[in-house]
């Protein structure tokens, strides 16, 4: 993948965002990272989206939209958290000082960098509704701004919000030029949102649209395999993926995620060695080297689905176990935590009754994830305990008041797919007869 003409201070203006700031290297660095980021790619030449951050906030240490950049993708990332990490809590610490004071009357701080700032701060606090209110009110006055775009399509997502999620994007798509070089990724983040509001035919053009224009586009590869998925046009979600890897690995951000996308087609087949296969060549290698929290869901995800379906993952789940381990304090989502949840109880790690007592506890906190840790996330993560122990007429009971709510998790319909599965699984197992007749109906 390579970077389309990096744009200065004055082609950012020109398009309506006034970045502040003299270097036009750090303007042009700050377009590098906007690119790698929508495209999920790491440009080798510049370091990659964490070495383009770095040269961008060398060339211009008082750069806040560089900053504003820097920790939004590092906490939608959902993979540090600002309580515990270091790092996150020093770039923090440094936007409030450049918040105070730059030091340069000549660069005053704009309404639109306020608002970005404030987003952050919200966003840091959990508060991911509150900063995709800021996210929307900047796109009113800021349609082409594509940090704001990117960053209010993620905390809507991480809320469930699929209908905020499509709307968001329908509603600056008009305002891009289609000579704008980044607008075949807008095709491909709207075509997620029409794919997750079930319209799956406007979400299969848009994501074709945006193939066009970027063949390499991971974003819009991922959307089309969606639209596969929910149709259960399995053939052809497999031929599309294999046809087209050589395309989509080179988004290394997204490729693990899109392996695992591509095993769901093999998993529906009963294929379980295919799945395995891409599990071990492609999808472990991956979180191990990257560490991404996305990586790290979807191996979790898919070693539990594949248990689900009575297939031996050996000790697959130790070292899945080892990665997963930094992570058990980190309380974000409920959403991470439940998969971390699956590395625990599969590798028979103590840390499951940390990650359990630490969800009680974020269930009690003032973010916006707190209902949604006290139900369905607490049930749900005993549930799974009881599921691990046999318990399954527990699971079918606690599961058949919560399975209709479990879209407030967040994530995508197929994602919380392995929940249902969960759920099906007890159902099946269960000894009383009216269970088995409950399953036939929840597996539709």
């Amino acid at each position: 993948m390579s970077l389309f003409p990096l744009q200065d201070a004055k082609a950012w203006a020109s398009r309506g965002i006034p970045l502040n700031c003299p270097s036009d290297t750090a303007c042009k660095m700050f377009d590098a990272s906007v690119q790698q980021y929508l495209g999920w790619f790491n440009d080798g030449t510049l370091g990659g989206l964490e070495g383009t951050l770095r040269r961008m906030l060398e060339a211009d240490p008082c750069f806040v939209m560089g900053k504003v950049l820097s920790l939004g993708t590092s906490l939608l990332g959902t993979g540090v958290s600002p309580e515990t990490n270091d790092g996150v809590k020093f770039e923090l610490q440094e936007l409030c000082k450049l918040e105070g004071n730059l030091g340069d009357k000549t660069r005053d701080l704009s309404t639109w960098e306020k608002q970005h700032i404030n987003a952050i701060h919200l966003l840091s606090e959990g508060r991911f509704d509150a900063a995709s209110c800021e996210w929307e009110d900047i796109l009113n006055f800021y349609p082409r701004d594509p940090v704001a775009l990117r960053f209010a399509h993620d905390a809507h997502f991480y809320l469930g919000q699929s209908q905020k999620m499509c709307d968001s994007i329908a509603g600056v798509l008009p305002e891009w030029p289609a000579e704008d070089p980044l607008s075949g990724y807008l095709k491909g983040i709207y075509a997620f949102g029409l794919v997750e509001t079930n319209h799956f035919d406007e979400a299969e053009k848009q994501a074709k649209k945006a193939l066009v224009l970027n063949p390499k586009d991971g974003w819009a590869t991922h959307a089309l395999a969606h639209v596969y998925e929910m149709r259960a046009q399995m053939n052809e979600g497999l031929m599309f993926m294999e046809d087209t890897e050589s395309n989509w690995k080179t988004c290394d951000m997204l490729a693990a995620h899109n392996y695992w996308h591509w095993s769901l087609y093999f998993m529906d087949e009963g294929d379980y060695d295919k799945v395995l296969n891409i599990y071990d060549k492609e999808i472990e290698p991956r979180f191990t080297h990257s560490g991404a929290m996305l990586d790290i869901v979807d191996a979790c995800s898919l070693l539990y689905r594949l248990e689900i379906s009575g297939v031996d993952v050996s000790n697959r789940w130790l070292q899945l176990a080892k990665v997963c381990s930094s992570h058990y304090g980190d309380r974000l989502l409920v959403f991470n935590d439940l998969h971390l949840l699956m590395a625990a109880l599969g590798a028979h790690d103590k840390g499951a009754q940390e990650l359990i007592s630490g969800m009680e506890e974020a269930g009690r906190s003032s973010a916006d994830q707190a209902p949604f840790y006290s139900s369905p996330g607490v049930p749900l993560a005993h549930a799974m305990v009881a599921q691990a122990c046999g318990r399954h007429e527990e699971v079918a009971a606690t599961l058949s008041k919560l399975h209709a709510g479990f879209g407030v998790v967040g994530g995508s319909g197929p994602q919380r797919d392995v929940f249902n599965l969960i759920f099906i699984k007890s159902l099946l197992k269960s000894q009383k007869p009216k269970d088995s007749s409950l399953a036939r109906y929840a597996a539709r």
